[in-house]
């Protein structure tokens, strides 16, 4: 699918107005939202919104019409973020407008799939139409949230949402329950997905992690990945790419093409393997397998490049000892965008499931230096490998 961010909407220009004025700008969309939607379904795609119902920019029609729908006693003097203010989802007319306007823009639109941010600290807890109860109020604004999406979740069950919360900081099973996936962290940067991806993983299902592909240099981070180590940590969840249309050149569509079609081949192991952090450090390695061990994805992440390497193990524990395994690397890109200046090293192997589980198998030599040799790896800092293993054929 195809999703539109932030900036769809009102006469929204940077992030200071039109919070909460859900309809299309027509500066941007001159012909509506439902054009677009055709257009993005002719395609065979499914169309898609951000949105932050939650919340109010100051300067907004809304925030103009019901100035007292907006939490807090005083909404000229409370305390100002991100210059948007939060709704008040105790009052079930706030409720009911969030509820008819999304609903309506889902059915005039055609949406398929809706992102539901939430950006802003609350603060200021409490309705100015009542003060006796400050104590109750935040679980009060949940249980108004919750009936929001389940009126809207109902209305129209074909909808994919997808919650969000500055990233992952509402990543909960009430939010689930509602939510098909849950954006796991604004930051795609893959050294920073180790972590969040390993730490998520504790208590939820990648079949729940939203993960992206985005642009490099990485925006909180400043580091810079290529496009393959990207994707080899982003499609350990539900996959997507952020990434400016403008700025993707005819080498990373190609690229791109390859790794969605590689992701969809194995999706089912991506969203619902079992999951194995397997070992962490400057080498880190994941695995993902299916109920028999008989196809095995192995993500190998180079955090640092070594100085005087050795030949390097790998393996790999969840192996079946009973099944032989074909052994390669997913195909991937080395160099820069015109041209590649290495080829890919060999790596492609049969190898008993007994030797790779308690033995390992030896990986080709990595570069070192100025020592590269036709067909050695080349990793550089923060690189990766997509490994896969699958039985081989014929084997009871």
């Amino acid at each position: 699918g195809l999703v539109i961010d932030d900036g769809w909407f009102g006469a929204r220009r940077n992030d200071r107005t039109s919070l909460g004025d859900w309809y299309a700008n027509t500066m941007k969309f001159p012909s509506g939202l439902s054009e677009t939607a055709k257009i993005i379904h002719s395609h065979g795609l499914l169309f898609g919104l951000w949105f932050e119902p939650e919340s109010v920019s100051e300067h907004s029609e809304l925030a103009l019409r019901h100035p007292d729908w907006i939490i807090g006693r005083d909404p000229k003097n409370n305390a100002t973020g991100r210059n948007q203010q939060l709704l008040d989802l105790t009052r079930t007319d706030v409720q009911d407008w969030i509820i008819e306007t999304i609903s309506r823009l889902i059915e005039v639109s055609r949406i398929d799939y809706i992102k539901w941010d939430m950006n802003r600290l609350a603060s200021d807890i409490y309705s100015h139409r009542s003060v006796k109860d400050y104590g109750t109020y935040a679980h009060r604004y949940i249980l108004g949230l919750y009936r929001v999406l389940n009126a809207i979740t109902t209305r129209h069950p074909e909808l994919y949402l997808e919650s969000c919360a500055a990233g992952g900081a509402r990543f909960d099973l009430g939010m689930l329950a509602f939510s098909a996936s849950i954006w796991t962290s604004d930051c795609s940067d893959p050294v920073a997905r180790l972590s969040i991806t390993e730490g998520t993983s504790r208590l939820y299902p990648l079949s729940v992690m939203g993960v992206s592909v985005a642009t490099s240099p990485n925006a909180h981070t400043l580091r810079h990945f290529d496009y393959d180590t990207l994707f080899n940590t982003a499609a350990f969840g539900v996959l997507c790419y952020s990434i400016e249309a403008e700025r993707i050149g005819k080498a990373d569509e190609r690229r791109f093409r390859e790794q969605i079609e590689f992701y969809k081949a194995y999706r089912p192991l991506f969203q619902l393997g079992t999951f194995r952090v397997q070992e962490t450090g400057n080498r880190t390695v994941w695995t993902l397998s299916n109920s028999d061990a008989s196809t095995i994805l192995v993500l190998y992440f180079q955090r640092l490049r070594p100085l005087n390497t050795t030949a390097e193990k790998l393996r790999i524990e969840c192996a079946n000892e009973a099944y032989d395994y074909q052994f390669f690397a997913r195909e991937h890109f080395i160099g820069d965008v015109e041209g590649a200046l290495y080829p890919q090293e060999p790596e492609c192997y049969n190898i008993g499931g007994d030797a790779l589980k308690w033995a390992g198998i030896s990986l080709v030599e990595q570069s070192s230096g100025l020592g590269h040799k036709e067909g050695m790896r080349e990793l550089s800092d923060f690189a990766s490998r997509l490994y896969i293993l699958k039985k081989v054929e014929n084997q009871s």
